[in-house]
């Protein structure tokens, strides 16, 4: 069996097994970190998170093999919302110490609630940087389900890119008190055009494959602390070949943060 479809047969079990253990949750009454959309009050509400990782890996492109550091800041009042996301280099490996290396900057209209979300967004990609040319896009993001979750998000590269890339993914909340637990699992696909621009390959098929266990804790009030650790396989041979030529890093990081939302 291959390392992929390994991998694969290893993801849809653990998933089954959080699964099972996410109903096991409904049996109780869980703490609720955020409010029912019944009960969302109008008014300015967002987020600041100080997140730290071990590299940059972004829908199965190897920005950075080494630590970096990623700030973000959403806006959302009366459904129109603003985000900005920054990654700086915390290491020489691109020859960029302490330099912010790429901006995302996104503006649309959102509805986020513990049930679900859902967003629809332009998205300025600024990869000063990162080897890339600067990129737009339009995005629709989708999630729906508590705590068991799906969701699916399509983007489509208008500019440098023109194509699409879609990904699916489902997971869970796995509530306990302060502490949250969210197994995630997702597969992306791309069309030809934007696999061209990323990794010379001219193909219409699936990209990369993820999972994710993450655990989130509200110390206080709006506080909140966030470890999480990733794993991605580009879902391709061709697409492995490609990227082999220039990776460096690991196909596991980490990422730990604080976060303050209000």
């Amino acid at each position: 069996m291959s390392r992929s479809r390994l991998f694969l047969a290893v993801s849809a079990a653990l998933f089954l097994l959080v699964s099972a253990s996410a109903r096991g949750q409904q049996q109780y009454q869980s703490f609720q970190p955020g409010p029912p959309a019944e009960l969302l009050e109008p008014g300015l509400q967002g987020k600041l998170d100080i997140p730290f990782s071990t590299q940059y890996i972004w829908r199965g492109v190897e920005l950075n093999h080494q630590s970096v550091f990623q700030p973000a800041v959403r806006m959302n009042d009366a459904g129109v919302e603003l985000e900005a996301i920054g990654n700086m280099d915390l290491t020489g490996s691109n020859d960029n110490r302490g330099k912010f290396t790429r901006w995302i900057y996104r503006a649309g209209l959102a509805r986020r609630s513990r049930e679900g979300e859902v967003a629809f967004s332009y998205i300025y990609y600024d990869n000063e940087d990162v080897g890339y040319a600067k990129t737009q896009e339009i995005a629709l993001e989708v999630r729906w389900g508590y705590p068991l979750f799906a969701g699916t998000d399509i983007y489509w590269d208008f500019d440098n890119g023109k194509g699409f890339y879609i990904n699916s993914s489902v997971g869970a909340f796995i509530d306990a008190g302060p502490l949250r637990i969210i197994p995630k699992f997702g597969i992306g696909f791309a069309t030809k055009n934007y696999q061209e621009f990323y990794f010379g390959v001219s193909e219409d098929t699936f990209l990369d494959v993820t999972t994710s266990l993450a655990a989130e804790l509200n110390v206080w009030g709006p506080l909140y602390l966030t470890v999480r650790g990733d794993y991605y396989e580009l879902a391709k041979s061709g697409l492995r070949h490609s990227e082999e030529r220039v990776r460096q890093g690991d196909n596991f990081w980490g990422e730990g943060s604080v976060s303050v939302r209000f």
